[in-house]
């Protein structure tokens, strides 16, 4: 019965520091979404030349060019941040459920 109960809390331990990980990419997701859309408005407000970097060179581009860019990034940080919801979603039941086993 110990040994079960200690796989069990072994298990929720497990669950709980994937569910910590999933919690930490979201905000680092939500970080860089906040960034994209900042860049964003800054770009569409611009007047005149606009640049991006590649690495640590600046190279001038097409406004339309960057936005374009910059809303694909968005996109894809848009899915993965629901990607992540799902996750932490399924997490969260899992959790609820060993717990409710104890």
């Amino acid at each position: 019965m110990a040994e079960e109960n200690n796989s069990k809390m072994m298990e929720t331990q497990m669950l709980q520091q994937q569910m910590q990980n999933i919690m930490m990419q979201k905000e680092n997701t939500r970080l860089q979404l906040l960034d994209i859309e900042n860049a964003i408005k800054e770009v569409k407000d611009a007047k005149g030349e606009v640049y991006k970097t590649s690495g640590i060179v600046f190279i001038k581009s097409d406004k339309d060019t960057i936005l374009k860019e910059l809303e694909e990034k968005k996109n894809d940080l848009d899915i993965r941040m629901k990607s992540l919801d799902k996750r932490e979603e399924t997490f969260k039941k899992q959790i609820m459920g060993t717990q409710d086993k104890e």
